[in-house]
C-alpha cells in the first residue's frame, strides 16, 4: 500500500486555546500545512482583535512544513460563503505550490486525531473513485468544575459519533464547508465518489472535537461570527451553554438548528475518553440517520 501525499489546511480565528493541541495530533503525518486567518473580521463580518493563534503556530512548526496565509475573506453576507471562499482559496494556493497531493485533509484548529496514522491508512486504502472522506468526532461541549468535559451522547449515553467531512481529492472544488462538489448518480452524490466512516467506528480512531469546550469568551465570540450566525439565536445558544456548566442533567435535544440530534450531555476525563480505544457503541444509534442528513446543511466548523 502507497503512503498518499497529504497536504492540510487549517483555517484560524483566535484558536489559541486549542490549536497547539489539534496540531500535535496531526503535525507528523501531513506533508505541508497552510493555515489561513482573517485578522480584522470573523464570517460574519463582525469585527475581531486577534490572539496569539498564528505566533504559537509558527513556533510549534519546527519541521518548517506550515505556511500562514493572512486575508480578506469576509467577501459576502452569507457567513457560510465566506467559510467555503477562505477554505477553497486556501486549498487553491496549497495545490498551486505543492502539486502532486493525493489528498487534501481539512482539519480545525479545534479537533484533536485520536489516531491519525489509522485515518492516514484509511486515505490510502481508498480506490481512485473516492474523491471524499468523511469521519467521525465526538463534541466537547463544555468543561465542569471538576475538570471534566461535557460530551453530547446518545440515547444509551455514549459518546455521539458524529459524521463531518475532513479530506477530498485536490481536484474538486467545495460546495459548502469543508464538503466537495461530487458527481451525481441518479438526481445524488453518487455513494461510489465518497467513504464515510462507519457509525460504530471504535471510539479510539475517532477525532475530539473542543468545539464548545472553550472560555466563554472565546464560545461567544465563535456565535457571532462562525458560518452559522444566520442561523442560530446566538444569545439563547449562549445562554444554554452557560447552564450547562451546572444544570446539565436537566439539558435534553438540544441541538440549535435540528434539536433531536444532540440529545444530552455527560461529563468524561479527557483520558476516560481516550480509554475508549477499541470500544464500539452496544446499540445502533438512530440519530446517527439524523446527523447524517444534518450534515448537509448543517455542519459545526470552528
Amino acid at each position: 500500500m502507497q503512503t498518499p501525499r497529504i497536504g492540510a489546511v487549517m483555517v484560524v480565528q483566535n484558536d489559541a486555546e486549542t490549536v497547539e493541541r489539534s496540531l500535535a495530533s496531526f503535525y507528523d503525518g501531513v506533508e505541508v500545512l497552510f493555515v489561513s486567518t482573517d485578522l480584522h473580521r470573523g464570517w460574519s463580518g463582525t469585527p475581531i482583535t486577534p490572539d496569539d493563534t498564528t505566533a504559537r503556530i509558527r513556533a510549534f512548526d519546527t519541521a518548517n512544513k506550515i505556511e500562514i496565509i493572512e486575508g480578506d475573506f469576509c467577501r459576502y453576507p452569507e457567513p457560510m460563503r465566506n467559510d467555503t471562499y477562505q477554505r477553497q482559496t486556501t486549498v487553491d494556493l496549497l495545490v498551486e505550490r505543492v502539486p502532486e497531493l493525493d489528498w487534501v485533509v481539512q482539519i480545525d484548529a479545534d479537533e484533536v486525531f485520536l489516531d491519525f496514522a489509522d485515518f492516514k491508512a484509511t486515505l490510502s486504502a481508498q480506490p481512485e473513485e473516492v474523491r471524499s472522506v468523511s469521519w467521525r468526532w465526538i463534541q466537547l461541549f463544555n468543561r465542569i468544575e471538576d475538570g471534566r468535559y461535557l460530551v453530547i451522547v446518545n440515547r444509551d449515553g455514549e459518546p455521539l459519533l458524529e459524521q463531518f467531512a475532513v479530506a477530498h481529492r485536490p481536484q474538486f472544488r467545495l460546495q459548502s464547508c469543508r464538503v466537495p462538489i461530487l458527481p451525481e448518480h441518479n438526481g445524488k452524490p453518487d455513494p461510489a465518489a465518497q467513504y464515510v466512516a462507519p457509525a460504530d467506528m471504535a471510539y479510539g480512531r475517532a477525532v475530539l472535537h473542543y468545539s464548545y469546550a472553550k472560555s466563554a469568551a472565546r464560545v461567544k465570540e465563535k456565535l457571532q461570527t462562525w458560518s452559522h450566525a444566520d442561523e442560530i439565536d446566538a444569545e439563547t445558544f449562549f445562554a444554554l451553554w452557560q447552564r450547562s456548566r451546572t444544570d446539565w442533567q436537566s439539558i435534553r435535544d438540544f441541538h440549535p438548528t435540528y434539536p433531536t440530534a444532540w440529545h444530552a450531555l455527560k461529563p468524561f476525563s479527557e483520558a476516560e475518553l481516550r480509554a475508549l480505544h477499541g470500544k464500539q457503541p452496544t446499540t445502533p444509534n438512530l440519530l446517527h440517520r439524523a446527523a447524517r442528513k444534518l450534515s448537509r446543511i448543517f455542519m459545526p466548523e470552528s
